[in-house]
């Protein structure tokens, strides 16, 4: 960054000093000049500063048809500028030669006497190259000042309907209401949800474009070649929500906890199998993790989908999964199968009187499906504090976790760093998973 410390609400000018009536002088100060004109709002102004023997020279070619963006911009000597020193901060930056061997420069001056403001020195090749660099510095400061000014896409990796896109519709039903400004859902389904990341991850960094991410951006780097890593590539804002599963097994298996499902897989090893919605999806690992961490060995059986699965899990010839609380509820009152334990490192609201599988034998084993948002790397972290401070109120708000805990989601609200630790731990478990049980993609 070559404009380092700008202060909140310090008016800036901009100007440009040189040969006056020179051709290359004259294309430059005009682009400069309209440039700047387009960038009124970001609280800096242009003025040309020449030598003194030069104003009348200059005044006389402002008043050019070609060049009717300079008219009314102010006319400063270096004599003036020199001696306004103490009021008035001045930092030359060269940016190539003009003619007559004489350098043009660019001023940026400032109405605090006592700013002070860091250069990187640079060779200029472009005649905007200079304009561009602090234009973009100052324009991201005073953006964020003024941040969010128009609506705000958030980017769903999934087709509209599932449950990624209806907590992000509710999450930007609310945002909206709290920043004064629309949030858009961007449904961008495909490739596994790797569609809808990458195009995060090459969002423009003004806090105008982030994602959603699920579980499920962790584990596809980890088994498909991806051009994006959840944990690396953004930047974390908050948890929304995780949602445990529910570990059903059919009837016909004699068991009734997680202890005696355990007892009677080692008693039959091979014997068992497991649903899954697909090769490496949440559910296929899950269960894997189970097999491990448990010391049993069941078979996988994948299909296109949960909803695919449920026929064969109430005839029996599936006996097990990590299944959806809400699907499965009714399947479980109707007794077609039997909810052994959740999932979560707590019970879930949604299914009280089920412990979890970490109390019931196999410690530390938590398998959920979460939701987060990310930002594109660079987003300015005032942007980001803003964005964090919304979505925690958002998710914390009881009436919200109200709408979710009876599907069995449950409201977290993290920040950042602790996201970003979820996020590391996720990817650390997984990767371990498909190691141990050579899990291969479809």
């Amino acid at each position: 960054m070559l404009l380092v410390g700008v202060p909140k609400n310090i008016p800036i000018v901009i100007g440009t000093c040189g040969v006056a009536g020179t051709e290359p002088h004259l294309q430059y100060v005009t682009d400069l000049a309209r440039d700047i004109a387009r960038e009124e709002s970001l609280g800096f102004r242009m003025a040309l500063i020449y030598a003194d023997q030069t104003k009348s020279d200059v005044s006389s070619w402002l008043k050019s048809d070609r060049i009717t963006a300079l008219r009314n911009v102010p006319i400063l000597t270096e004599a003036t500028v020199e001696n306004a020193t103490r009021t008035v901060h001045l930092q030359p930056l060269d940016i190539g030669q003009a003619s007559a061997n004489k350098r043009r420069r660019v001023f940026l001056l400032s109405t605090a006497p006592k700013t002070a403001f860091t250069f990187e020195a640079h060779t200029m090749r472009h005649r905007l190259c200079a304009l561009s660099i602090m234009a973009a510095t100052l324009a991201a400061t005073a953006h964020a000042q003024n941040y969010p000014n128009r609506p705000i896409r958030l980017i769903v990796p999934s087709s509209p309907g599932g449950g990624q896109d209806i907590v992000s519709r509710a999450v930007a039903i609310r945002l909206t209401e709290s920043l004064g400004q629309a949030v858009v859902v961007d449904n961008r389904g495909g490739g596994g949800g790797g569609v809808g990341a990458e195009l995060t991850k090459h969002a423009q960094p003004d806090g105008y474009a982030i994602g959603l991410i699920s579980s499920t951006a962790i584990v596809r780097p980890l088994m498909y070649p991806s051009d994006y890593d959840a944990t690396r590539d953004y930047i974390p804002i908050t948890q929304l929500t995780s949602n445990p599963y529910v570990l059903v097994v059919h009837p016909s298996i004699p068991v009734k906890s997680v202890q005696e499902f355990v007892a009677y897989a080692k008693a039959n090893p091979g014997k068992l199998n497991f649903a899954s919605s697909g090769p490496g999806s949440q559910i296929h690992l899950g269960c894997e993790l189970l097999n491990s961490m448990a010391g049993i060995k069941t078979v996988h059986l994948p299909y296109k989908g949960t909803g695919a699965a449920y026929p064969d899990l109430i005839a029996g010839h599936v006996h097990w999964t990590l299944a959806n609380i809400t699907s499965s509820q009714p399947y479980i009152r109707q007794q077609r199968l039997r909810g052994l334990a959740v999932s979560g490192a707590m019970r879930a609201l949604a299914q009280p009187d089920l412990p979890t599988i970490a109390e019931s034998g196999v410690a530390s084993f938590e398998v959920t499906q979460w939701y987060g948002i990310l930002a594109p790397l660079k987003t300015p972290r005032s942007i980001i504090d803003q964005l964090t401070r919304e979505m925690v109120k958002v998710v914390r708000e009881p009436e919200f976790a109200r709408r979710f805990a009876a599907d069995g989601t449950e409201t977290v609200g993290s920040n950042g760093p602790e996201f970003l630790e979820h996020l590391k731990r996720e990817q650390i478990r997984w990767s371990k998973v498909i190691k141990e049980q050579n899990i291969k993609g479809g």
